[in-house]
């Protein structure tokens, strides 16, 4: 499989506010779509509409911020739904 850039020049943070202390952390995570990989495919909304929508390219919206365990299970599904790779969960103090 194609591994992610180590470039995330276009790289858009969406936050996932308040998984740090879920996840037996003091630390934030964030969903980052690399704009450089993202093609459109549309499989992170799919995996995950409540949290993502599509512009009229299929390009991925998030309309609700994450803040609890279910809302990192389905930014999980979005980022193995993705068959470019062009998302990832990263934490942020």
């Amino acid at each position: 499989p194609r591994q992610p850039s180590p470039l995330h020049l276009g790289s858009r943070d969406l936050s996932l506010a308040g998984l740090g202390s879920a996840c037996g952390g003091d630390f934030m995570r964030k969903l980052v779509v690399d704009w450089i990989a993202c093609d459109g495919h549309a499989l992170c909304a799919l995996a995950a509409p409540e949290l993502i929508d599509l512009d009229d390219w299929g390009y991925p919206i998030v309309h609700a911020i994450p803040d609890d365990n279910a809302s990192l299970l389905l930014a999980r599904a979005a980022v193995e739904a993705c068959p470019v790779m062009a998302l990832r969960i990263e934490k942020s103090k």
